[in-house]
């Protein structure tokens, strides 16, 4: 059965049935989004962990993903790749964009703001002086993120920020 789904033999609406795959390092990260979104959804995965450089680099030269960087989701036989684009996905199959084009785009650019102060936090680790760096983003760049958020959940009615549960609410969760 295994091989059958595996070849090219296997119609479409089988290959579906296979599960997702998610290829990411052995650690927290970027890959970490999409562990929730699929795990809130009740999507079953498997993971394919890169704990070595010569792994990534293994990985790299196999052309598994367009642009050599993780994550990648391999799902409905295709091959996932960039966090935020992986989520869209996820939530689009899910039903989770937000509710029309207004609502996608606020769940959209959320999700991307909170990637980005992800990011910033990370960034702490690489600055000279981490211990000020990390005082920083506690007392003025989380704060101000965490304002801005609850002014967006105060401009709609309900828990959620677009009135009804998005991709962009579970990403902020996690």
């Amino acid at each position: 059965e295994t091989a059958w789904l595996a070849s090219d033999a296997c119609p479409g609406w089988a290959r579906s049935q296979r599960k997702a795959k998610l290829t990411y390092w052995d650690g927290r990260g970027l890959g970490d989004p999409v562990r929730f979104l699929l795990e809130f959804c009740m999507v079953p995965f498997d993971e394919e962990n890169i704990t070595s450089r010569e792994q990534l680099l293994a990985f790299q030269r196999s052309g598994r993903s367009a642009f050599g960087k993780v994550p990648v989701l391999e799902m409905d036989g295709l091959r996932l790749v960039e966090t935020l684009a992986i989520l869209r996905y996820i939530a689009g199959k899910k039903d989770l964009r937000g509710g029309g084009l207004a609502k996608e785009a606020l769940a959209d650019a959320v999700a991307s703001a909170v990637m980005e102060v992800r990011l910033t936090l990370v960034q702490h680790r690489w600055k000279s002086d981490r211990q000020a760096s990390l005082a920083e983003y506690k007392g003025k760049t989380l704060p101000k993120f965490a304002a801005q958020i609850e002014t967006l959940l105060g401009a709609h009615a309900g828990d959620y920020l677009c009135g009804e549960l998005c991709y962009a609410d579970v990403v902020l969760l996690e």
